[in-house]
């Protein structure tokens, strides 16, 4: 579908992978730009694999292309320029300012390529007093409530198993991208696209925190959806899983109350007192039994999986949303099969020479003088 457009990935670690690796899915052609000799960390992360490629780094970087560039090097910028002035998507996940003091500005390069669309992925965004501060997932999660929000009453949070704030941001640049992409093509000209972890993790909190500011006040496991109301939490069961239960609407409810015996519990969906009476009924018996009383009846519930349940779930399979070798996209479009295995990551700077040649027109003997020189390398 985006088999025409050129994305130079200037990110490392999840987040701006995780969206190039979406644009890779999608057709286009990604050459992830890297620091030589080691690339991006990740690269390094256990475990790997027989062909000793980071399960971690396969997740996200497959079928992308490696050019190994010295961004330190007197020549690097310039020839980061060079890229920039052929690229279509140009995404990197610097602190604010880094690129620009190497001369390497979105302005710079919109100057030599207007279409050119520019996407900066940050912890706070390209402005503001926190522009500058080193932070991961966990610490945006922190800043914009999230982390609080999801901790158990009276207890300090948890560490959040899912990335968060990373996969959101990654979503967010990818519609910027792809929104600026769409206007490009009616006018021609590119965007800068400044998303951020925390503006992500605070966008998506928009109903609790309207709701907060409108009298409702909020807080671990205050909310509607957060577990104050007994239709709509997890509960324990007989052998230590768990269920995820969740009928709201009223018609599920009642289908609950007519299966369990309970006719006195209609009406009382949304009664706090009822807590206890569910957490008794749920550890009278094992999850799977639970399953086969209720999963199909239409009332919202829901076994709490695991990896190993996760990846042999018939609905997952039937979807082709796990393999060894890939997790699929998070789209899908109608007649289009979802992407194969793709090749696996290469080493750093692999298509150094190819990408040189085919991308800048570079002769061989400009490569091996640039190699010789350590402004790139691999490739040889």
């Amino acid at each position: 579908m985006l088999g025409r457009l050129l994305v130079l990935d200037l990110t490392r670690h999840l987040p701006g992978p995780y969206a190039t690796q979406v644009l890779a899915d999608l057709g286009a052609r990604v050459i992830k730009v890297e620091a030589p000799p080691h690339g991006d960390p990740t690269r390094h992360l256990p475990p790997h694999g027989p062909d000793g490629v980071s399960a971690f780094f396969r997740a996200l970087n497959q079928g992308k292309e490696s050019l190994a560039l010295d961004l330190k090097h007197p020549q690097g910028p310039g020839l980061l320029l060079d890229l920039a002035a052929k690229a279509d998507v140009l995404l990197e996940g610097f602190r604010p300012g880094v690129l620009e003091r190497l001369g390497v500005s979105p302005a710079a390069c919109q100057a030599r390529n207007p279409g050119l669309v520019w996407c900066s992925l940050s912890g706070f965004g390209q402005e503001g007093p926190a522009r500058d501060r080193a932070g991961h997932d966990i610490t945006y999660q922190a800043y914009s409530g999230a982390l609080w929000l999801n901790a158990t009453p009276g207890e300090r949070p948890p560490p959040p198993g899912l990335q968060a704030g990373d996969m959101l941001a990654s979503l967010a640049a990818l519609t910027g991208v792809l929104a600026a992409l769409v206007e490009r093509a009616s006018t021609g000209r590119g965007r800068v696209v400044d998303a951020s972890m925390l503006d992500a993790l605070v966008s998506v909190q928009g109903p609790h925190l309207l709701s907060h500011l409108a009298g409702a006040r909020a807080g671990p496991g205050l909310g509607s959806l957060s577990g104050a109301l007994p239709c709509y939490r997890p509960y324990a069961c007989q052998d230590g899983k768990a269920v995820a239960f969740g009928p709201l609407e009223p018609k599920f409810w009642e289908t609950f109350c007519d299966i369990v015996g309970r006719p006195d519990w209609l009406g009382r969906q949304f009664d706090p007192t009822l807590h206890g009476d569910l957490e008794a009924l749920f550890a009278s018996r094992p999850r799977d039994e639970w399953r086969l009383i209720l999963e199909e009846a239409e009332v919202c519930l829901a076994p709490v999986l695991d990896y190993d349940e996760v990846v042999t779930d018939p609905q997952v399979v039937a979807r082709g949303l796990v393999t060894p070798e890939k997790v699929a996209p998070p789209v899908r479009f109608a007649g289009v099969p979802l992407p194969g295995p793709r090749p696996a990551p290469a080493t750093v700077g692999a298509h150094t020479r190819e990408v040189l040649n085919d991308v800048l027109g570079l002769d061989e003997a400009a490569v091996d003088d640039m190699l010789a020189r350590g402004v790139v390398s691999g490739g040889a």
